[in-house]
């Protein structure tokens, strides 16, 4: 399992993004007709410049819509297109299901350059949350 990670650079900042999928298990032996095989999947984010930060979120399909800021960015998950799945919700988080041992997920972001007053303004308001 390899994750796609993409870096994007500014002048004084850069922004590295890596979506991370990662297989659970397997609740048959993986071979009967009917296998399912369920994963999660991740995002990761570090920016590096004048207001560092990091996050790693779990994308599911309430993430539609979301952003979350790090450092100097925020990134919005605008969509999550997964075939040959669909959400499993039987346990306390929301895993992706799939009959087919290789996921396949995109996800679409926003990328968004803030202020460094923004990114400092928040950055406090995380840290005394």
């Amino acid at each position: 399992m390899g994750c796609q990670r993409h870096s994007f650079n500014g002048i004084d900042a850069q922004l590295d993004i890596g979506l991370h999928p990662v297989p659970l298990c397997c609740p048959d032996k993986g071979d009967e007709p009917e296998a399912r095989f369920l994963w999660s999947v991740g995002l990761d984010m570090m920016s590096t410049g004048v207001c560092e930060g990091h996050g790693a979120f779990e994308l599911s399909t309430a993430s539609q819509g979301q952003s979350f800021t790090v450092g100097e960015y925020r990134v919005t998950v605008k969509k999550i297109h997964s075939p040959l799945s669909r959400p499993d919700t039987s346990g306390n988080v929301e895993l992706i299901s799939t009959e087919y041992p290789i996921l396949i997920f995109h996800c679409q972001v926003k990328i968004e350059r803030i202020s460094e007053e923004e990114a400092e303004k928040i950055a406090w308001e995380k840290l005394f949350d």
